[in-house]
């Protein structure tokens, strides 16, 4: 079987790692809490992170149009940083996804957009700003899961919508507004200075990373890895177990940047998910979360910011049925018991 990494850090210590199964299955490698995973979607709190530390910084302010800043950009996005960080950007998720296909409105540009999914995936990117230049002219787009139904009028900022892509356009801001790539900005400002040493964007080329083997199916058959340099801040960050929770508590103490409650309070800010996370209660906690999935993986990671609990978990197997979510729910289970 494919492997399962667990972390929880309580009070900044941790008092569970474990890994479960297998990093190789060919080889018969136990998977344990140092080999490095996919972070999948979590990658986009380390967007809403960097984000807001450099908001914080004044290399940008949050309610900036992302285009004052990354001019290239095709002038229909008016986006904020915020926004896009909030998935208010109107832009576009996977092609096949159900909230963005245009099969049934406009089947020439939904093939077109199939064939740039596609090529991202294959193709290594040095920046986002050369990978956005793939599909920023693509439509916007609007979804109403009441009637199922996409459309390609949308404002931003008036409507939500999941977007891995428009984390790749926020990431073209990030880099215009800093002269430093979305690289380089996960490493300076987030690996370096909280000494997570198995944080960084996914280079599948570096051999020298302890990674695990990606499985995938009900077979359990090893996956060649995708590129993902594409959307680093959507989907291409990875490590281990251990720096993804240490990661969770950085934000949560205030380490990454210091206005934590403008996150965690979401509601009062008029969402339920920004900048990477989504904020509810638990059994009278506040909790932020996020979880991920992509080729070889399956993750999620809690934080609990009144109670300094991080719950983390890695699986190095995408999900294979929906809404049976398994790093979800050991996660979920995880912080019930705790609490």
């Amino acid at each position: 079987m494919p492997g399962v990494a667990v972390a929880v850090l309580e009070g900044g210590e941790f008092t569970y790692t474990r890994g479960f199964g297998h990093a190789d299955i060919a080889d018969d490698v136990w998977l344990d809490s140092g080999h490095v995973l996919r972070w999948a979607s979590i990658s986009k709190a380390a967007g809403g992170a960097l984000t807001m530390r450099l908001h914080e910084q004044g290399a940008l302010q949050r309610d900036d149009p992302v285009r004052d800043h990354a001019t290239g950009l095709a002038v229909q996005h008016s986006a904020t940083f915020e926004q896009l960080a909030a998935n208010r950007g109107c832009v576009r998720h996977y092609a096949n996804n159900e909230s963005s296909t245009l099969e049934d409105v406009d089947a020439v540009q939904w093939e077109k957009e199939k064939t740039t999914d596609s090529q991202l995936a294959q193709t290594w990117y040095p920046d986002a700003a050369t990978a956005v230049e793939e599909f920023d002219d693509d439509p916007l787009r609007s979804y109403d899961s009441g009637t199922d139904t996409v459309s390609t009028t949308c404002v931003p900022g008036a409507s939500s919508l999941y977007s891995t892509h428009g984390y790749t356009v926020l990431g073209a801001g990030l880099e215009a507004a800093t002269g430093r790539t979305v690289e380089q900005l996960v490493r300076e400002e987030i690996s370096e200075p909280l000494g997570l040493d198995t944080l960084r964007q996914e280079q599948i080329t570096d051999t020298s990373v302890r990674r695990a083997t990606l499985y995938t199916g009900a077979d359990n058959d090893a996956a060649d890895p995708d590129e993902t340099t594409w959307k680093t801040l959507g989907g291409g960050v990875e490590s281990d177990i251990r720096d993804l929770a240490r990661f969770g508590r950085a934000v949560v103490q205030g380490q990454v940047y210091a206005d934590t409650e403008y996150v965690w309070n979401g509601g009062a800010n008029g969402w339920s998910y920004a900048y990477g996370w989504g904020t509810y209660t638990q059994d009278g906690h506040r909790a932020a979360a996020k979880n991920g999935g992509q080729l070889g993986s399956d993750t999620h990671l809690i934080v609990y910011p009144d109670d300094d609990v991080v719950v983390a978990v890695m699986i190095n197997r995408a999900e294979l049925t929906d809404p049976a979510d398994h790093a979800t729910d050991i996660a979920e289970y995880i912080g019930e018991l705790i609490l």
